[in-house]
């Protein structure tokens, strides 16, 4: 049975994450992305760092969240980048309308 899944990563400008976007449309790899600005702190390589960055929550399904992550490893410009995912709930039309952007066959409604 098709689910959604969400990808969360995060990018050094919205440039970069424009351009990643565009590559996983292209290639039909996720159906929608979300962007917006943050301020990140973390450890890096022995002290605490601070930066601005662009989250970018992708949609995707189930089955191609793994191709979506690898590809999308692949182009980013981190040197360690944060790729997370997860299932999400979804409703009927969104889910059909996913499956669809990603060149799926919609789930037909039960009877």
């Amino acid at each position: 049975m098709a689910s959604a899944v969400l990808i969360y990563s995060t990018f050094g400008s919205e440039k970069d994450a424009q351009k990643a976007v565009q590559n996983l449309l292209k290639m039909k790899l996720v159906g929608c992305a979300v962007m917006f600005p943050a301020k990140s702190m973390y450890w890096w390589k022995g002290s605490i760092d601070t930066a601005q960055e662009t989250i970018l929550l992708l949609k995707t399904t189930k089955s191609l969240v793994v191709k979506a992550k690898k590809e999308l490893a692949k182009k980013h410009p981190y040197e360690v980048p944060c790729i997370l995912d997860w299932p999400a709930g979804v409703n009927d039309s969104y889910l059909n309308w996913l499956m669809e952007s990603t060149g799926k066959s919609p789930k037909t409604k039960k009877k």
